[in-house]
């Protein structure tokens, strides 16, 4: 996992730095889905042993 970035207003590079946060590429949100979807199916299947994977 990556680590939290911290953004402060008041830096010259703020929108642009923004800007490429929110930026998501072609087909990224399907990606996103499918993860989140093996994801919750694992939990179903194993509950809390799964749980404990992820964190």
């Amino acid at each position: 996992m990556s680590g939290i970035r911290r953004l402060d207003t008041g830096e010259p590079e703020f929108w642009s730095r923004l800007d490429a946060l929110l930026a998501w590429e072609p087909g990224a949100g399907e990606s996103v889905e499918q993860t989140v979807r093996e994801i919750l199916a694992a939990v179903r299947r194993r509950g809390d042993a799964a749980l404990l994977e992820y964190t």
